[in-house]
């Protein structure tokens, strides 16, 4: 039965690449100066994928035990965002822990957009209340990266950045 199949290449594992200390210091305070790009210090103080920051609402955020839950996910398809209340594996369903700096974030956070739309209560709402596409993101995280000239990685690097800080 296997006659005729082509399988794919097999392609060596891609190496992992954090931001070093001093770009993670000076991301840091570039994008502290402006609460929209503060999805990009929850990114790396939270290690949370691109699509689970985005689909996260306040109704998972536990203040008083300091935790996150993620549960699902913002997706596109043929362009256009939605919530798919599931989540890219089944690990992905977890707890996230809180640090005092994304804790005080996320609480300025919900205070500055009190009065503003947000169509899905989402923590990252676009500037209409709807939601941020990936594209736009990784368009303005290539923006910020030019602007301040830290090493030039793609946005899951951010990811990265925050498993590397824990083993470290």
């Amino acid at each position: 039965p296997h006659v005729g199949v082509v399988l794919n290449k097999l392609r060596s594992p891609r190496d992992v690449t954090p931001y070093r200390m001093a770009d993670q210091k000076i991301i840091l305070d570039y994008c502290m100066k402006d609460t929209y790009n503060w999805i990009f210090v929850f990114l790396m103080m939270s290690g949370l994928r691109i699509s689970e920051a985005l689909g996260l609402t306040w109704d998972w955020i536990d203040f008083d035990k300091d935790v996150l839950y993620v549960r699902w996910t913002m997706v596109e398809k043929a362009g256009n965002p939605y919530l798919r209340k599931d989540t890219k594996t089944k690990a992905a369903k977890r707890e996230v822990p809180l640090t005092n700096v994304t804790r005080l974030m996320l609480l300025n956070l919900k205070e500055l957009q009190k009065g503003k739309p947000n169509d899905y209560n989402l923590i990252f709402p676009n500037t209409l209340g709807g939601f941020r596409t990936t594209a736009n993101l990784r368009r303005r995280w290539d923006q910020i990266q030019a602007e301040i000239g830290v090493q030039r990685l793609n946005l899951h690097a951010l990811r990265h950045t925050y498993a590397t800080n824990l083993i470290t």
